[in-house]
């Protein structure tokens, strides 16, 4: 049913409208008691070990196939996970014009970087873009987990777009260790995206999302974009990936839904995304949402398919944003 994604996300919203809090300044940021007490929930994900991570990338794997937005994909029976094709690129050598025609009117900015969480493993580097024009501002994370390639290869090509108002954060490789490592997590078993805001005085991982949580309350913008990758498949639902999370709706409805529609429509994306909410407990996108009151959106490729087609889409959807705000 051709708007049948459009639909279900007006459901979604009719439900969240009751309980979507009006945007409010930053507060300061939380103490460690809080983010202590906040921690005490969480699980430890420790569905895949290291050693499972390797047959994602072996195409001799035990597998069969299942189709995916008409695509036939690699799937391990076992694990219920595809088995994802070749994804290494050298990125750090690659423009946009590798994977299509985005970005390409150039504005005049300044560009400046920063490091979090320094002094420690997990230290990594924030870009700044800006215009001397006043507009928005966007905060961009890729690559929390470090084995979601396609979210920090879009992340590291936007260190270099150029924005016509505004300012533009660019956080990516937030995680920085498990991007040399491709690997989900920053050390131990600890899931990246299950401990926000983190603690200061915590372990590497819990460090790590202190950094990122303080750094997006300090910067204060009027969204964070998550990136992300998706793997599951299972027989319940199609697969995990082609979706954009959100936690609140607060200033983004309309956003959503044009987002929505114009991967229904074709006019972005290979295929239509979906829309779920909220983000799980501890994640940057529920985290960010109840504590700051900064909507999030969260968006998940599918890594059963071709690198170029993924990063596409995160560059895609993140050129549709920077233009729906009118900073492109």
């Amino acid at each position: 049913m051709k708007y049948k994604t459009i639909v279900l996300f007006l459901v979604s919203l009719l439900l969240c409208s009751c309980t979507v809090l009006p945007r409010v300044e930053a507060q300061p940021v939380v103490e460690v008691a809080s983010m202590e007490e906040s921690l005490d929930d969480q699980s430890v994900d420790d569905s895949f070990v290291e050693e499972e991570q390797s047959l994602l990338y072996d195409p001799n794997a035990p597998s069969t196939y299942v189709v995916v937005a008409g695509e036939k994909v690699a799937w391990n029976e076992e694990w219920n996970v595809a088995i994802e094709p070749d994804s290494k690129l050298d990125i750090f050598d690659m423009k946009f014009s590798d994977f299509g025609d985005f970005f390409e009117e150039e504005y005049s900015v300044e560009v400046s970087s920063y490091t979090i969480a320094q002094g420690t493993a997990a230290e990594t580097t924030v870009w700044h873009i800006h215009s001397e024009n006043e507009g928005p501002t966007i905060y961009i994370s890729g690559g929390i987990h470090g084995d979601e390639r396609a979210a920090w290869y879009a992340g590291v090509l936007m260190k270099d777009c150029t924005i016509s108002c505004g300012d533009l954060y660019v956080l990516s490789q937030a995680n920085i260790i498990g991007a040399n490592k491709v690997s989900r997590r920053v050390e131990g078993k600890e899931d990246p995206n299950r401990f926000f805001p983190g603690n200061p005085n915590g372990t590497l991982t819990q460090v790590l999302d202190y950094a990122i949580f303080s750094d997006i309350q300090d910067k204060n913008p009027d969204l964070v974009l998550d990136l992300h990758e998706a793997i599951v498949v299972s027989k319940s639902r199609e697969f995990l990936g082609s979706t954009y999370i959100f936690t609140t709706l607060d200033g983004i409805d309309m956003l959503m839904f044009d987002l929505l529609a114009a991967t229904e429509d074709g006019d972005i994306c290979h295929n239509a995304f979906s829309a779920t909410g909220p983000g799980p407990a501890g994640s940057l996108n529920s985290t960010v949402s109840n504590v700051l009151e900064i909507p999030v959106i969260t968006v998940e490729t599918f890594r059963g398919f071709d690198i170029y087609r993924r990063v596409y889409d995160q560059l895609d959807t993140i050129q549709f944003i920077l233009e729906y705000y009118g900073m492109r």
